[in-house]
């Protein structure tokens, strides 16, 4: 029984020594971040930090937190941010905004509130250090500017995954829950008046290619250039207006997309008269457009609805043998 004693305190000491050495090895590591911050110009600065959560995690805070580039104009500040760690996976992290938030642009003051802000960042446990997992979520997320425009969104996420069969790819979700003023963040003109000012939702699923997998280089400025997207399922609604997606395209080296995508519009005539209107399509080829869709909407049982055969290539989408326009460049900054 002694010897069980013996076996507990010392499993104790030992486990109290490495909890110490996990957290005071992040205040080093934030401590450093400020410094290389101030050092690269930057005012990076927080009053105080603190370490709780023991024994099952290291959570730091840090208290009275600024972040700002004076080149930009672009300044940060919040009460605290937390930082936390389980205990057994260290390269586990979980940083989780403040309820209220103060943002500094050379044009607006933002106040930005939300009943849940946090990020999750999984790094493998070797050299590379590869990125196992990367996840963005905000709730009653809540932008009020001093100029008077104000953005909410109900619920938003945002997650990458490293793909079992392939490290270079991510799988990647993103979903979007009412969101409003939908159409002047998009600068979206209706002509008929009736576009709600919610979007409802927008949900995506895709996996994501790129030349070399996320890790240690793309931390030292070297980003993975992207190669391939096969969107396996993307949704949209907006009032009685409708968008789903599905394809494949791969990524030349300027960043070119080419490959076949199949949407499916409902309520595809609003759409298109939106469409001009926000000068998304050109008003001279918006006729022939009408035309052609109006033969491929025959074909359906829903007449209101149609499914577009885009293709994407050199440089150009195409509907059918219609162009429609230049493709965008797709190359991260």
């Amino acid at each position: 029984m002694r010897r069980l004693l013996y076996l507990v305190i010392l499993v104790a000491l030992v486990w109290s020594a490495y909890w110490i050495l996990v957290a005071g090895g992040m205040h080093v590591g934030l401590a450093r971040l400020a410094r290389e911050g101030r050092d690269a110009g930057w005012v990076a600065s927080y009053r105080s930090l603190t370490s709780e959560g023991y024994p099952t995690r290291v959570r730091s805070v840090l208290h009275g937190v600024e972040l700002a580039d004076p080149r930009s104009g672009i300044a940060w500040r919040a009460a605290n941010l937390q930082i936390v760690m389980p205990g057994l996976h260290p390269t586990r992290i979980t940083a989780i905004l403040p309820p209220r938030q103060q943002v500094s642009t050379p044009l607006d003051q933002l106040t930005i509130t939300s009943s849940s802000l946090r990020t999750d960042l999984w790094i493998g446990a070797r050299p590379s250090l590869p990125l196992r997992r990367a996840g963005v979520l905000a709730q009653a997320l809540d932008v009020a500017s001093d100029r008077g425009w104000r953005l909410r969104l109900a619920r938003g996420q945002l997650q990458a995954q490293q793909n079992a069969r392939d490290p270079r790819t991510q799988d990647v979700t993103f979903s979007v829950q009412r969101l409003s003023p939908a159409a002047a963040l998009f600068r979206v003109r209706d002509p008929d008046g009736l576009l709600a000012q919610t979007l409802d939702s927008v949900d995506l699923k895709a996996e994501v290619g790129f030349d070399t997998p996320w890790g240690r280089s793309a931390a030292q400025g070297r980003l993975p250039r992207l190669t391939a997207i096969a969107l396996t399922a993307l949704t949209a609604r907006w009032g009685d207006l409708g968008l789903a997606a599905q394809g494949r395209v791969t990524v030349d080296a300027q960043g070119r997309p080419a490959g076949d995508i199949v949407l499916r519009v409902r309520n595809w005539r609003r759409m298109l008269r939106i469409s001009v209107a926000s000068g998304w399509i050109d008003p001279d080829a918006a006729a022939r457009i009408e035309g052609g869709l109006a033969a491929l909407a025959s074909l359906s049982a829903t007449p209101d609805d149609v499914n577009l055969p885009l293709h994407l290539g050199g440089g150009t989408i195409y509907l059918g043998p219609v162009p429609l326009g230049p493709t965008p460049r797709l190359i991260l900054p």
